[in-house]
């Protein structure tokens, strides 16, 4: 990078660091491309995340909703690039476009600049919702690619400026262009300040959540009796299923990781500033999850179900962003209802 030669002796880390297997979907063979010729180039202090989710507000007073990008690249002294990525032939119509397949058939799709620069905003303002990011400026800029399209001879437009869009012959060059990307970014009210080690882990950890999650032996519930267990693939691949999707049951044989998951999953909501319920049948287990918390957040409810029937006799009970119902398959239909007056 210009400025920067020192900059240029390692490789940029990769989340995750490598193309998911055994995917079928035939519009990410454009990601993948991409992704690849990401990995091949880049180099630097360059942080890269590939197919990133996340859930936040609108508003104060708004539901949540979903956001996501195909990638997130994050650079200490050039902050954030939010990329758009459109495989296949395209073709723009007006103000319409259109994503044409092997078959010569159309596809109305959304104007990716468009998708760039919504998830754009969406993710700087879930960044500022963490307490130490409140009131930071944060330099980010949107890039479109298209992978599998050759740079045209005429403009695509004046919201469509070619200084952010990059195109089948340029993935060789790719670094190239992503600092150009970052450059058209750059205004004088630029970040003079480089983003620290401690912002850059606090990003890491939003976009790509790294942890050890801790769950009791097959008898028992009790502190002395937890272990430490490594996510599988599938576990990690549930997760980031959980992080795009508001409705989900998940089954499996005892012991398969449950209950883990959805103590993670009540931890990374919480941390994030959601209002969540966890629930289950046990009180032993309930007893485990709040031990687990430990008092780290004050937006977690942790209840059985004998428990959260005494408290809303008690008093009138908060409504949740989220709720997470373990050991579900044990809950009576008058369980699901009262739950479903909770959200």
């Amino acid at each position: 990078m210009p400025g920067f030669p020192f900059y240029k002796d390692y490789m940029a880390e990769f989340y995750p660091a490598h193309f998911p297997e055994n995917d079928n979907d035939d519009h990410r063979s454009g990601e993948e491309k991409v992704y690849r010729a990401l990995k091949t180039s880049l180099r630097g202090p360059y942080k890269v995340f590939y197919s990133v989710k996340w859930l936040a507000r609108q508003g104060e007073d708004d539901e949540a909703r979903d956001g996501e990008s195909d990638f997130v690249i994050v650079h200490p002294q050039h902050g954030i690039l939010v990329m758009e990525v459109k495989g296949g032939g395209i073709r723009r119509e007006g103000n319409r476009w259109v994503s044409i397949d092997s078959q010569r058939r159309k596809h109305w799709i959304k104007d990716p600049y468009e998708q760039a620069m919504v998830s754009k905003y969406a993710l700087i303002k879930k960044i500022k919702s963490l307490p130490e990011w409140k009131d930071r400026w944060i330099d980010a800029g949107h890039a479109v690619v298209f992978p599998d399209c050759a740079r045209p001879e005429h403009s695509l437009g004046l919201d469509a400026p070619g200084e952010i869009t990059a195109f089948a012959e340029d993935l060789d060059e790719i670094e190239r262009h992503v600092d150009s990307m970052y450059a058209y970014w750059k205004t004088e009210r630029k970040n003079e300040d480089p983003l620290t080690n401690a912002d850059v882990a606090s990003i890491c950890q939003l976009l790509a959540p790294s942890f050890e999650l801790r769950r009791p032996l097959a008898a028992a519930v009790h502190e002395a009796t937890r272990e430490i267990i490594t996510l599988t693939r599938e576990q990690f691949r549930v997760l980031d299923y959980l992080s795009r999707t508001p409705r989900v049951i998940i089954t499996g044989a005892a012991g398969t990781g449950k209950s883990t998951l959805a103590l993670e999953k009540a931890r990374r909501l919480s941390r994030e500033g959601f209002e969540t319920l966890l629930v289950c049948v046990s009180p032993a287990l309930a007893a485990f999850f709040q031990r687990d918390f430990d008092g780290q957040s004050n937006h977690t409810d942790i209840h059985s179900l004998q428990e959260l029937a005494l408290s809303e006799n008690n008093k009138n009970h908060p409504l949740y962003d989220a709720i997470i119902a373990d050991e579900a398959q044990e809950f009576p239909m008058e369980a699901w209802r009262r739950l479903d007056g909770l959200l």
